[in-house]
């Protein structure tokens, strides 16, 4: 037998209400010839269903933010507000740099001087080599002469002290460049980090978003690691959902949920993109974010706003049946029954609703038929017919 069937057409013999209803005297349950009406049913069967978890969280941005000092410093500038939209790069916050501006220009001049001194050092270098050049060609020269006994010994010393001196000449030049060349870089690195203190006085967006939150005016001392803004990025929004303890393990990066947009009807899909491990001691909850997707940007949805989130955390057998089975008598829901060819009126507790199905926590059985869209003149102990039986 299927897990779910419709049985289309039952015969309903037509009786009244009992006492208990306040709808009349009951029928006479043995009168077979009454004519009867046509109607549904529905076998209610347990079936394998996913198991959902829902929480609450808060819609943020994927990006946020909190833009410090990296130097102490009187604030000469605030650029914006919060609420303010920002570009990339926009400069926001300006400090005072008298000091970082003067060692500045300071390691620029120095920056100078060893230029012009490695300039200098290389010109010298050219020198002596050339001094040198000329020095072992005369050295070679006289060393034949004095072979052929064509100059004097003294002759020939004073050319090979030239030669001597010549060649010493040229290793001072070359090491006067090294130390140059190392003044040089060293100036250069001393610029650098001179120009980065400075920019540090320059506080600029690192990305295009809008100001959340402005802890500074003009005139504060801004402190190292002092939060001055919180800027969040403009973009796709996620949600970060409070997740129960029990559920760790069940919910994992890549799946997905369904969220319930504040001001839509209708859910959205969004993907696990973080889950946090450790739990809040005083929750005892841990946190998931789901990334919105593409379609929710075109909604008007902003940080700090209200979403709820489900989850498929495994699967269980529930029972559900049709809504449409579903009706109420004050603040009861009830079904109609069929037990032994007779209508009977059932009081159920039913959970979620999903997809025109109700879930039944209590009041039926399994295997159990029920009517679908009953008809409003169906009365307690009428007579009822399957018409495929």
């Amino acid at each position: 037998m299927p897990s779910h069937r419709f049985v289309s057409t039952l015969l309903l013999a037509g009786v009244t209400w009992g006492a208990a209803f306040g709808c009349g005297p009951a029928p006479s349950l043995s009168d077979e010839s009454a004519e009867g009406l046509s109607v549904q049913v529905y076998e209610a069967r347990k079936a394998p269903v996913s198991r959902l978890y829902q929480a609450a969280g808060t819609l943020q941005a994927q990006e946020t933010a909190a833009l410090t000092s990296k130097v102490a410093g009187f604030v000469r500038e605030v650029e914006v507000r919060s609420g303010d939209r920002v570009e990339q790069g926009q400069l926001l916050i300006v400090l005072e740099a008298d000091e970082l501006e003067a060692r500045l220009r300071g390691a620029r001049a120095a920056l100078e001087e060893s230029r012009q001194a490695a300039l200098e050092a290389e010109s010298g270098l050219e020198a002596a080599e050339g001094t040198a050049r000329l020095a072992t060609t005369t050295y070679e020269r006289f060393q034949e002469l004095k072979e052929k006994r064509a100059v004097s010994g003294q002759e020939f010393d004073e050319v090979e002290e030239r030669y001597t001196a010549a060649l010493a000449g040229k290793k001072r030049a070359e090491a006067g460049r090294v130390r140059a060349h190392s003044a040089f870089e060293r100036a250069e690195a001393d610029v650098a980090v001179a120009e980065a203190m400075w920019r540090y006085t320059q506080i600029a967006s690192p990305f295009p978003g809008r100001v959340i939150e402005r802890h500074v005016d003009p005139g504060n001392l801004a402190s190292p690691g002092e939060r001055l803004l919180v800027i969040e990025q403009r973009g796709p929004l996620r949600a970060e959902v409070s997740v129960d303890q029990s559920e760790a393990g069940s919910i994992l990066v890549g799946s997905s949920a369904e969220l319930q947009l504040q001001g839509r009807a209708d859910p959205v899909r969004g993907r696990v993109s973080e889950v946090v491990p450790a739990v809040d001691p005083s929750s005892r909850a841990f946190l998931v974010k789901v990334d919105l997707p593409e379609e929710a940007e075109g909604l008007s949805l902003a940080p700090g706003m209200f979403v709820r989130a489900e989850f498929t955390v495994g699967e269980t057998e529930r029972m559900r049946i049709p809504a449409a089975a579903l009706f109420r008598r004050g603040e009861l829901d009830m079904v109609w029954v069929i037990e032994e060819g007779r209508a009977q009126l059932r009081l159920v507790t039913v959970g979620s609703r999903r997809d025109d199905l109700v879930e039944v926590l209590s009041g039926l059985s399994d295997g159990e038929r029920i009517v679908v869209q009953p008809d409003s003149t169906m009365q307690e102990g009428m007579r009822v017919t399957a018409a495929n039986e």
